[in-house]
């Protein structure tokens, strides 16, 4: 099983898009937890993620928070401007998916499209 954390500045659209992600999972038949968070609790949220997905408006911040991530030895994907729209939690779990190929083959370019998720309020 998959634990994917989404990040936004106070937690309340990941949030939104954390619960659609799980949905969209579950659709899907993927095994995988989706966690929101705000930006001040990251840290206390990383251990056990495999892939942190940022929520674009931290596009700004995003060198910073890949650094959280890789510090946990998980990937960082930004989400695009779209993602909190219709449709958006499938092409966030696209990207969390397609960064988690990517850290298991180094060789590939990881995408910074989005993906559809399930999430978990934990904010």
């Amino acid at each position: 099983m998959k634990h994917i954390l989404v990040v936004c500045g106070a937690g309340a659209s990941s949030t939104f898009l954390a619960h659609r992600m799980r949905q969209a999972a579950k659709a899907r038949g993927f095994e995988t937890t989706v966690k929101a968070v705000s930006q001040a609790a990251i840290d206390s949220r990383m251990p056990g993620v495999d892939v942190l997905l940022v929520g674009p408006h931290l596009a700004a911040e995003l060198s910073v928070l890949t650094g959280i991530a890789a510090g946990y030895n998980a990937p960082a994907a930004l989400l695009p401007d779209t993602v909190f729209g219709a449709g958006g939690e499938d092409v966030a779990l696209d990207i969390a998916l397609e960064a988690l190929r990517a850290s298991d083959h180094p060789t590939s370019t990881l995408a910074t499209t989005t993906a559809p998720t399930t999430t978990e309020n934990i904010s």
